[in-house]
């Protein structure tokens, strides 16, 4: 694999396949082409930002996580300043991971999360705790935390509560 999905080699068998048929050369080159210019855009984008998140401190700290710089410049693009937040529970609540609550009387009643703020980074977020519970190699506190909620909660909530 070359880290974006695609297995090493894809795109020089495909051409290798379809260049004794013109008509499908024809309409195939093209698109070969642009994906391997994007494939090379994203390369170049890696490495950006690898590069941007070797030099921060708090940065590296957060790479720990499941599809490290990508999520760690996301989140710290999103927070902007650690120490604006009291505790780590209202970072939560800062990105909208936190269930929406309807209290009115003797009802309580906890909803869905709230989707306030930073979209793109509760979305990376999220997505590393789906790698985390699903297919990380190196288990953890949080991983087992994560996957004993999920027996009880549902995988979905367990998703969030270990991205919260």
């Amino acid at each position: 694999m070359n880290g974006h999905g695609l297995p090493r080699g894809f795109l020089a068998n495909i051409a290798d396949l379809i260049k004794d048929h013109a008509t499908i050369e024809l309409i195939l080159g093209p698109m070969l082409k642009a994906l391997a210019a994007a494939i090379e855009q994203l390369l170049a984008c890696d490495r950006v930002a690898n590069r941007i998140a070797r030099k921060d401190k708090t940065v590296q700290d957060l790479m720990t996580a499941p599809r490290g710089p990508i999520v760690a410049l996301g989140f710290m693009t999103g927070v902007a300043t650690l120490t604006r937040f009291k505790s780590s529970s209202s970072v939560g609540a800062f990105f909208g991971m936190t269930p929406r609550r309807y209290q009115s009387g003797e009802v309580n009643v906890a909803g869905g999360i709230s989707n306030c703020g930073d979209g793109m980074a509760r979305s990376l977020l999220y997505g590393a705790a789906k790698v985390l519970l699903s297919r990380a190699s190196k288990p953890s506190d949080l991983q087992a935390w994560g996957q004993a909620l999920a027996e009880r909660a549902g995988k979905k909530k367990a998703t969030m509560a270990v991205a919260r």
